[in-house]
């Protein structure tokens, strides 16, 4: 799992997330054209199952906001859907994500650096075991 920054900071209930997708710079965004929206009742939505839509749910738990501006533009055309905060999805998938790559990716270099003497001193699973 990655984390990045938001793009902006709006307020303090609200970050920016902008797309310029290259794959459709010269055309007019529609669902068709762009896999990560959807159209639901003649609106656009961010889809659920987009990446995009992940990582801003992780922006908005790590920033404490509650909405985010996603701005998608081409050179003929630009969209702003509005994406609130899924606490559930935050709190079901997410964090276990995060917990999961933290454990898995961080804590052993943090025990490299901070437990371990040698490398042939013992092993990072006896430091913590």
């Amino acid at each position: 799992m990655r984390i990045s920054p938001p793009d902006r900071l709006i307020g303090d209930q609200t970050i920016l997330e902008v797309k310029c997708p290259f794959s459709i710079k010269d055309e007019f965004i529609s669902a068709l054209n762009y896999k990560h929206i959807e159209t639901v009742n003649g609106e656009f939505h961010l889809k659920e199952t987009s990446p995009y839509y992940f990582q801003i749910q992780t922006q908005l738990l790590v920033t404490e906001r509650m909405f985010c501006e996603f701005f998608i533009w081409t050179n003929k055309d630009e969209k702003r859907i509005r994406v609130n905060r899924n606490d559930q999805l935050i709190c079901e998938t997410i964090i276990p994500q995060v917990t999961d790559s933290y454990n898995t990716y961080m804590m052993p270099v943090i025990a490299k650096k901070y437990y371990l003497k040698s490398k042939d001193q013992q092993s990072i699973y006896t430091a913590f075991c």
